[in-house]
Order: C-alpha cells, then sequence, then structure tokens
C-alpha cells in the first residue's frame, strides 16, 4: 500500500468521525494542535472541530526456530501447528526435509481512535490495521484487526468477540493455547448496571466461528446468526466473566428417505473465566484461569478451525456434533519495572471421532475428518523493558497431541482404536517497540 493511499484512508477515516467546524472568516494565526487530556495524555483535537484523536501502533519482529516429533502429515493429512488465520499459514516448522525449523515474521500496526461527545453520549470510531510479511508466504499480507463504531453501550463493526475473556499474553508466536480468541462482525449492546457490573448481548457473523477442517465444502449457507451473551464484574480484587454462545450448524448434505435428518442442528458453548490482581506480590501481578465448553461450536474452546470440524453428515441419521472443552492458566510476575515473566498452561480435550468417507450406503459419512483427541499447550516468557513502549521477550511453546489413529470407526473415543502422538517445541525471540494510543 502506497503512502498515498494511506494518507487517503486516514483522510476519509478523519472526516467521518469529525465534528464539522462552523464557518467562519479567513484563519488568521496558526490553530496549533491542542492537547485532549479528557480521555488520555495521547489524544489530541483536530484543528477546528470537537474531536479527539489518538494515532498509535507498533512494529513487532519474531524469530523463532523448533521441530515436531513427527510433522504434521500424521494428524488428519492436515496442518497441526497452524493457526488457519496466522501470519505463518503456509510453509511449517517439522522434521522433515520439506518443513522448516526456522521462521520469522515482521508485522506493522497502525490505529486510530476518534471520540466526540455528544447530548447523547459518547460517539466513538476505532480502526487498527496490521501489515506482515513472514516466511509463510514472503509477500506482504494487510488485514483489518478492528474496526468500529461505539455509541454509548452500542457497538457495531468488526471487534473482539464478546465470548473471549482472557487470549493469552499478546499474540502467540507460533502455538496459540486453547482459548477463544477471534475477531469478528458484530452489533452488540453493553448494559452498565453500575462502574463495575455490566452484561452484553452480542449479534455475532457465525461464519468467523465455522470450524470445518480447512474447508467450507460439508457447511451449507449461513442462515442464522451466532448469539452471544456476557456477564461481567470488574472490581478492584480482579475480574469475572459468564459467557455463552448460540452457533447453527447447518450441513450441506440431505436425504430423501423419510425419518433421516435432521440436517440442521443448534451448537452451544459455555464459559467461565476469572482474573486476580495480585499487587502484594508485585507490580502488575496476575493470575487468569478460564474453562470452556462447547458442542457443536468447537472455535469457542479454542479448536483450530483449520483441522477441526464442529460437525459430520451421516446419511441415515443426519449431523453428527463434536463435544470440545478447554482450561486454561496464565501467570504474569513482574520482578521490577524492567523485568517480568509469563507463565500459561492449557489442555483441551475433543470428541466426537468420525473418519470421512470410511463407509459406503446407508452409513456415508460425509465431511472433515476428525478424531478424538488431548492437545497439551504449554508456554514461558521472559520480558525486558530497557524503555517505555519497548519489549524485548524471549520465550518457548510447547504443544503435545494424543490422537487416535484408525480410520474404521464411528464412536466416541473408541477403546481399541490405537492412540499416536505428536510433540512440538519452538523457542523464540520477540522484539516490539509501541507508540502512540493505548490499546482499544
Amino acid at each position: 500500500m502506497s503512502k498515498h493511499t494511506l494518507c487517503g484512508l486516514a483522510a476519509v477515516f478523519l472526516a467521518g468521525t469529525a465534528v464539522p467546524a462552523v464557518a467562519g472568516p479567513a484563519p488568521g494565526a496558526i490553530d496549533y494542535v491542542k492537547v485532549c487530556g479528557e480521555y488520555g495524555d495521547a489524544f489530541f483535537y483536530i484543528p477546528g472541530t470537537e474531536t479527539c484523536l489518538a494515532i498509535g501502533g507498533y512494529v513487532r519482529f519474531d524469530a523463532m526456530a523448533g521441530s515436531t516429533s513427527k510433522g504434521y502429515q500424521n494428524f488428519n493429512d492436515s496442518s497441526l501447528w497452524t493457526e488457519v488465520e496466522s501470519a505463518h499459514e503456509g510453509p511449517v516448522i517439522g522434521s522433515g526435509r520439506s518443513f522448516h525449523n526456522a521462521l520469522t515474521n515482521t508485522q506493522a500496526s497502525l490505529s486510530f481512535d476518534a471520540r466526540t461527545a455528544s447530548e447523547y453520549g459518547l460517539v466513538r470510531s476505532y480502526a487498527e490495521l496490521h501489515w506482515s510479511v513472514g516466511s509463510a508466504t514472503r509477500a506482504v499480507e494487510i488485514e483489518i484487526e478492528k474496526a468500529f463504531v461505539q455509541f454509548g453501550g452500542l457497538t457495531a463493526g468488526r471487534s473482539q468477540s464478546f465470548f473471549d475473556f482472557f487470549t493469552g499474553f499478546d499474540d502467540p508466536v507460533y502455538f496459540a493455547p486453547s482459548v477463544s480468541n477471534r475477531q469478528t462482525n458484530l452489533l452488540a449492546y453493553t448494559f452498565a448496571f453500575s462502574r463495575e457490573i455490566t452484561a452484553t448481548i452480542s449479534i455475532e457473523d457465525g461464519t468467523f466461528r465455522r470450524a470445518t477442517n480447512g474447508s467450507d465444502e460439508y457447511a451449507a449457507g449461513h442462515k442464522v446468526p451466532d448469539i452471544v451473551a456476557n456477564v461481567r464484574i470488574d472490581q478492584q480484587w480482579g475480574m469475572f466473566q459468564a459467557m455463552a454462545a448460540y452457533h447453527q450448524d447447518y450441513g450441506s448434505q440431505q436425504s430423501t428417505a423419510a425419518g433421516t435428518g435432521p440436517w440442521q442442528k443448534d451448537g452451544y458453548a459455555f464459559g467461565v473465566g476469572l482474573m486476580f490482581r495480585l499487587p502484594q506480590l508485585g507490580k502488575g501481578d496476575k493470575l487468569w484461569l478460564q474453562a470452556a465448553w462447547a458442542k457443536g461450536a468447537v472455535d469457542y474452546t479454542g479448536a483450530d478451525p483449520y483441522w477441526q470440524s464442529d460437525f459430520a453428515d451421516r446419511s441415515n441419521t443426519g449431523l453428527f456434533q463434536r463435544t470440545d472443552w478447554s482450561l486454561t492458566g496464565g501467570f504474569h510476575h513482574g520482578f521490577s519495572k524492567q523485568y517480568g515473566v509469563n507463565l500459561l498452561a492449557s489442555w483441551h480435550d475433543s470428541r466426537g471421532w468420525v473418519w470421512r468417507n470410511t463407509f459406503t450406503g446407508a452409513n456415508a459419512i460425509y465431511g472433515p475428518k476428525s478424531a478424538d483427541y488431548t492437545q497439551l499447550d504449554l508456554g514461558a516468557s521472559f520480558d525486558w523493558t530497557p524503555a517505555d513502549n519497548f519489549l524485548v521477550r524471549v520465550g518457548g511453546e510447547y504443544r503435545r497431541v494424543e490422537y487416535a489413529t484408525a480410520n474404521n470407526y464411528f464412536n466416541r473415543r473408541p477403546t481399541n482404536v490405537a492412540r499416536s502422538s505428536d510433540d512440538g517445541l519452538v523457542g523464540y525471540v520477540r522484539v516490539v517497540r509501541k507508540f502512540g494510543g493505548d490499546d482499544d
């Protein structure tokens, strides 16, 4: 994207959020930019308006090296080690000669946060753009991370799902823990019962939550959006959130035989999260605990939608939904202003074992391959902050997956099916320089 295009986008954004000034006489003295302290030190008034703007962003570099025990091809012919929306999608770390054992990724982010007070409440627009280039594609990738409007309790646009609570410590370098961490298009309203207690109801685009083993071939048209709700309590001791989601499973296969089906089922997800502030241990110390369960909506538990699926079709019975649950914990301790450590662990259990096209006739199965599996993720990192908004992080991420290996059963974790496992370990260095406004 050229600098002229970027400037043009910024101009359009500002024009859409600024309150136009009343026409007056020709300007005389220079109208200097004024600080807008109402929303924070990073905000300033757009000249000639009552709109406050903060411009922020970061530049981040990741370098990583590691290996897996067997390579991704041993797990359902699909990538075991990458997230489908990750910047590292494509060539992956592995054990064979065709796999990478070292990767790099560079990302730049630019955000605009514009706020205007009105007689009906605060009007806010926020946009965040990402540019990245790495070993996976070796091409610059551009994405809209967030773009939403807020007015009172209303949020409309692309934002973090209101199901999400703990999403890890920044973006994962390679192995994402089992947490729900999804940007999606949504229309939500948050009810504030007090400064400490809120509740949100959100209508969210279900296509961003589809888990179809990397293909939409077996999921039919999107009919009903996801419905997400949460209740959050934020107090001095910490934070609590309970969340729930509805997700429709709508298969592409159908049968004309009487009594078959149904070919649409309701999927659900539930979760609860706790965060404890622990200033007695260190400044900024926090402990996170989270649990999630889902049936036919596995993305809400942190399952990778690229090699996992919500359901499979069976010609004489209808949809067969998967059931997943996950537990996640995280701890941050600051030794001082400059030094800190992060610890992360998650456990994922997935059931609903099915192998596509291993039956024919009345028992035919249509849909992505899916295996019963358990997944353990561990992560640890050491932070050094030699200057404000400048971070150097050194850490490691470990993953172990155990899964069924036979391909001729349609059962829940069959006891007579052999099991296998893969391990992966990645070490990394991350360098981040932030500037300007705070995160959204």
